[in-house]
């Protein structure tokens, strides 16, 4: 995600990023010891699709939501109206 921020990018073209990255990186990851262990590419690729996937998938939408939460606030509806009651209070004062 950083990428994609620093490229000026929107929302959803650095989601599509992080998100083929973390597919990418995460079989490479797997596939190198299978590959190096003398496992055939069919056999590698086939275990890693299998063992991987869902793994994968789980940390790209725990790390989206993480980021979105850290940048917008849990709820941002919430926070808003915390920042508001904040400042209500901090003016009466």
């Amino acid at each position: 995600m950083v990428i994609g921020t620093a490229l000026g990018w929107g929302n959803w073209p650095t989601v599509v990023l992080s998100t083929v990255l973390a597919f990418v990186f995460g079989y490479l990851l797997t596939l190198l010891p299978l590959l190096q262990g003398s496992m055939g590419l069919g056999a590698a690729l086939t275990l890693a699709f299998a063992s991987d996937t869902l793994s994968i998938t789980g940390q790209a939408k725990r790390g989206q939501a993480t980021f979105s939460e850290a940048w917008n606030g849990p709820l941002p509806g919430l926070t808003r109206r915390w920042r508001t009651a904040g400042q209500r209070i901090r003016s009466k004062s």
